[in-house]
């Protein structure tokens, strides 16, 4: 490997691990306004103008404040870690690193979703041989930053990708992934098989907001 991509490698791996610190603040500041049937609209004063007595309003400003400061923060740093993994992809191809098929597969004239979001928001926990996930390329461990139309913050939960690939069956989708921190892209199209799914894959929810 060269000191190249280990420095990309290295920027990539601190970037990732920044946008999961400031994903479980802003996910411990949403819940904290919850617990209260706050969101960041929500008054802190009553309706006489006076302060609320039954919060801590000094607590919930602060809340209100970070939870603005770190969707203005995580933006950029997604930006970042974008720009650093297109740059790990294009080192790797320059230096021949990159060997495999799936990573170069071509996706011809399908139109590509331009996503508001780097960060993978769910992770392949389980694959079965044989299965179309398999054939596609896709591996155990795959971080999934966009599948199809899907990225993170569009999806609440495992229901909504299970829909999708129902509505998908025998499209041909497109998926971008992090592997070992690498960007990998392949195609899989959810279809019956002998197995369970239309995949052959079992999805696990990574860290979103609650």
């Amino acid at each position: 490997m060269t000191s190249e991509m280990e420095s990309h490698r290295l920027k990539a791996n601190e970037l990732k691990s920044k946008l999961e610190e400031m994903d479980k603040e802003l996910a411990d500041n949403w819940q904290y306004l919850r617990k209260l049937d706050f969101d960041l609209d929500t008054p802190v004063i009553d309706e006489n103008g006076f302060p609320r007595a039954d919060i801590d309003i000094s607590a919930v400003n602060n809340a209100k404040r970070r939870i603005r400061e770190i969707e203005k923060d995580s933006k950029e740093v997604q930006d970042k870690l974008a720009e650093t993994l297109d740059e790990m992809h294009q080192t790797a191809a320059k230096n021949g690193q990159i060997d495999s098929p799936t990573e170069n597969s071509s996706t011809g004239n399908r139109p590509i979703v331009h996503r508001t979001s780097n960060t993978p928001f769910v992770k392949i926990a389980a694959i079965a041989s044989g299965s179309p996930g398999e054939k596609a390329g896709a591996q155990k461990g795959d971080e999934i930053i966009q599948f199809g139309s899907l990225f993170h913050g569009i999806v609440p939960n495992l229901n909504t990708l299970r829909d999708y690939l129902v509505d998908n069956e025998n499209a041909e989708l497109r998926v971008t992934a992090l592997r070992n921190i690498r960007p990998v892209h392949y195609l899989i199209t959810p279809a019956k098989w002998n197995g369970v799914g239309l995949t052959g894959i079992q999805f696990e929810l990574i860290n979103q907001p609650s």
